[in-house]
């Protein structure tokens, strides 16, 4: 295990409300201080700091599905929370935060790992693809392929 962090050490990354000086920092704590943990741990426990991520939040930004397949294709943050659902029919979409089909509407935060799978018409879900957000992020581009059938995810930064 590594080093646990002290509330300041946290506060000096996030720059947000106010520390308890060298008391040892929990999840709920850093989060207050303006930090994201890594680990999906409850909000009671001890965190180390190599785990701590000053929260930066990309809110907006398009996603792209590109597919020849018929499916639906899910994509969730680390919490779980939907960012995007949408049956794909075979077909491009182009869903933007906030208009269009975009369905979540929900703020990425940097560092922050998503999740993506595809159900095709028959219920076959293909692969979990996960995908770490990079920072400056524009787009996520998410491809699902026929044969075999799969979920890919990429992205391109400014």
């Amino acid at each position: 295990m590594g080093k646990i962090a002290t509330e300041q050490e946290v506060y000096d990354i996030g720059k947000q409300g106010t520390p308890n000086g060298n008391k040892c920092c929990t999840k709920s704590r850093a989060e207050a201080l303006g930090c994201t943990v890594k680990d999906d741990m409850s909000s009671n426990k001890l965190v180390q700091i190599s785990d701590i991520l000053k929260t930066e939040y990309i809110d907006d930004y398009t996603i792209l599905v590109h597919t020849g397949v018929n499916g639906t294709l899910y994509l969730k943050n680390s919490k779980g929370d939907l960012l995007y659902r949408d049956y794909t029919g075979g077909i491009l979409l182009v869903a933007t935060a906030g208009q269009g089909n975009y369905k979540g509407q929900v703020p990425l935060v940097v560092g922050e790992t998503i999740t993506g799978y595809c159900l095709n018409s028959s219920g076959t879900q293909s692969n979990i693809q996960e995908y770490v957000i990079p920072a400056n992020m524009t787009h996520l581009y998410c491809n699902i392929n026929a044969s075999p059938y799969s979920l890919s995810i990429n992205s391109n930064v400014i």
